[in-house]
């Protein structure tokens, strides 16, 4: 009988996202963020991040983002609208001349250099717009507004410039600049041209009298009285135009140009997709190239209705197909789910298909515009221990203290495996008279800088020259002989792959042979359906078995894996297959249409005859991947 004074706090656990790393996201997001930024990885390209809802999408997201663009959290809360004044209307000028002459933002050289930051960064939620239209119209909007938000007062206003400049003819705005000069010219010279205007009458009419009158000194009087009127006011108004060009050449830009640099407002266009698509060549040619190119982060596609998750699919594959070449994407979705809504939103063209076509169409539609899949692995056990602990604590007891950083970073640089972090972070504790909860942060931290060491050590090291290497991938390339987009997409895959098994290996962390994980990788490029399939109710299922004894069946969990390797093994055609199937995983061909699959039961019959017990796919589960 157990008797408690004291029960847990009354309050609800967020669902919001997180950048407290518990689970091991921290590797992942630090991978895909070295891969986005190699040198050779060129734009335009889709990298998407796979998991069921609930599955940490939005988290692993927003760490990548976090190693992407660290200030982006911060500023892009911000309001784009800030004031402006730094930009002049001498600036606006010499932008405009080198518009006229160029016409080209390759040459425009931006105001400064500063900036340390590493890629601009975008975030856009597709299922927060009712319309197609609206989808794009917020889509063109939120690269502007994060854009701007982003670049320091100077370079945003010659990026909204710039971005009108394109939008109108430029006479307009020089015309606008020189009017309020004459403005400044006439206020500064009309005193003096009627106190020049007076003079000159005088200096007439002394001239006049002079004259008549034979007065000498009157003439010679108004002749000098009329030459320096005339003199005084040509100066006068040389003078005045250079101070009222000066002054206006001063004015902050906004002041008088407003109606040209005001932020546009998409609520017009609306319903007008092809403009909207013209306006985002111009607000993406008018990025400064040295923030170029931008990754654009789409979370929660999988929340959308069918046809948004078309139209945000179409817009991405618009950009990929070359349109707009400087554009990173990174996509959070529930695969199964976006599969399925491509299904529908495209039900119509399905039904003219042959019924043999093989794969389902919304993952083909998926495979076309991603480049780099990867399906979030199965958290360990100790990870989710690490996880559920931190429910029970609070906001600030995972901030980490700046103290506890510098001990964390030391440390890493003596330490090369995770494995022995804990035995080293009880020494550091006693060293340093540290409490309970900074144990727990300086562990992490540790152990992420460990990570981050591992991986950038084997960027330092990688070669695609590597022959061993370039064996390993062209032993599974026959899979993928038919279709040049499908090869591209498994080399990229097995390359990311490859780095997180290379980051385990060095940490002395479970992992699955180098073979399994290729033959793994190949299965989910292959025959993605299957793969969420063997990951749905946790990857296992009831097996019916006998007793060798009495003959008396009985069910046994297992995983689903080993499960079809054996009745695959025992089938030589897809009918005993199928029956196979339904006797033991309860799925038909209608509910499973992977099941009509020749090549499928061909790899797994494979998988279960050519290779040992100890080097199928079924014994490589649980080990970081799979």
């Amino acid at each position: 009988k157990i008797l408690i004074d004291q029960g847990p706090s009354t309050h609800i656990a967020t669902d919001i996202w997180t950048l407290n790393d518990t689970l091991g996201y921290r590797a992942y997001a630090y991978a895909i963020y070295r891969f986005i930024t190699h040198n050779l990885t060129k734009p335009p390209l889709t990298i998407s991040i796979q998991a069921p809802w609930g599955g940490g999408k939005t988290s692993l997201m927003r760490m990548i983002q976090k190693e992407l663009d660290p200030e982006a959290l911060d500023e892009i809360r911000q309001e784009s609208k800030k004031p402006r004044g730094d930009f002049t209307i001498k600036q606006v000028l010499e932008e405009i001349k080198m518009w006229v002459e160029k016409k080209t933002d390759q040459d425009l050289p931006t105001i400064s250099d500063k900036s340390k930051r590493k890629l601009l960064t975008v975030w856009f939620n597709a299922w927060k717009y009712e319309s197609t239209n609206q989808v794009w119209a917020g889509f063109a909007d939120a690269i502007m507004q994060q854009v701007a938000a982003r670049l320091p007062v100077e370079e945003r206003e010659i990026f909204w410039l710039r971005i009108n400049l394109k939008r109108i003819d430029v006479n307009k705005i020089r015309h606008q600049i020189y009017n309020r000069i004459f403005d400044y010219l006439w206020r500064g010279v009309r005193a003096w041209i009627l106190g020049s205007g007076a003079l000159l009458m005088i200096s007439i009419i002394l001239i006049v009298i002079g004259s008549l009158l034979t007065t000498p000194s009157a003439e010679t009087i108004g002749w000098n009285g009329f030459g320096l009127s005339i003199i005084t006011s040509i100066i006068s108004t040389i003078w005045k135009y250079h101070q009222g060009k000066n002054e206006v050449e001063k004015e902050p830009a906004t002041v008088s140009l407003a109606e040209y640099l005001d932020i546009p407002n998409y609520n017009k266009e609306l319903g007008f997709i092809h403009h909207v698509e013209a306006d985002l060549q111009r607000v993406l040619s008018s990025i400064p190239s040295k923030y170029q190119p931008i990754v654009i982060f789409i979370d929660d596609l999988d929340r959308c209705s069918p046809e948004k998750v078309a139209q945000v699919i179409e817009a991405i594959n618009l950009f990929l197909a070359g349109d707009f070449p400087r554009c990173i994407f990174v996509l959070g979705m529930d695969s199964e789910m976006v599969a399925a809504a491509l299904q529908a939103a495209h039900k119509e063209m399905i039904e003219c298909l042959p019924a043999d076509a093989g794969i389902p169409v919304g993952w083909r539609f998926m495979d076309k515009f991603v480049q780099l899949p990867f399906l979030i692995p199965p958290s360990e056990e100790k990870e989710i221990l690490r996880y559920t602990k931190s429910l029970f604590e609070t906001e600030e007891e995972h901030k980490v203290d700046p103290k506890i950083e510098e001990i964390a970073q030391e440390a890493a640089k003596q330490i090369h495996t995770t494995t022995v972090v804990e035995d080293e972070v009880t020494k550091l504790v006693g060293t340093h008279k540290l409490d309970e909860t900074q144990r727990h942060n300086l562990q992490d931290r540790i152990e992420t800088h460990i990570v981050q060491q591992n991986l950038d050590k084997g960027i330092e090291t990688f070669t695609d020259k590597n022959p061993e290497i370039q064996h390993i991938i062209s032993t599974a390339t026959s899979y993928f002989r038919g279709n040049p987009r499908e090869l591209k997409r498994f080399i990229n895959t097995f390359r990311f792959h490859f780095f997180i098994w290379w980051a385990r290996r060095a940490q002395d962390l479970k992992r699955p042979s180098l073979d399994q994980l290729l033959r793994w990788l190949v299965l989910s490029m292959k025959w993605p359906e299957v793969v969420r399939w063997l990951k749905r109710s946790s990857g296992t299922d009831w097996q019916v078995q006998s007793d060798g004894e009495s003959d008396e069946k009985y069910e046994v969990l297992t995983s689903r894996l080993k499960l079809i390797e054996e009745i695959s093994g025992n089938a030589n055609n897809l009918e005993t297959w199928h029956g196979k199937a339904k006797e033991h995983l309860h799925l038909t061909p209608i509910e499973a249409p992977w099941l009509n699959d020749d090549d499928l039961l061909q790899f797994f019959y494979e998988e279960y005859t050519q290779f040992p017990v100890e080097e199928r796919l079924s014994e490589g589960e649980g080990k970081g991947f799979w």
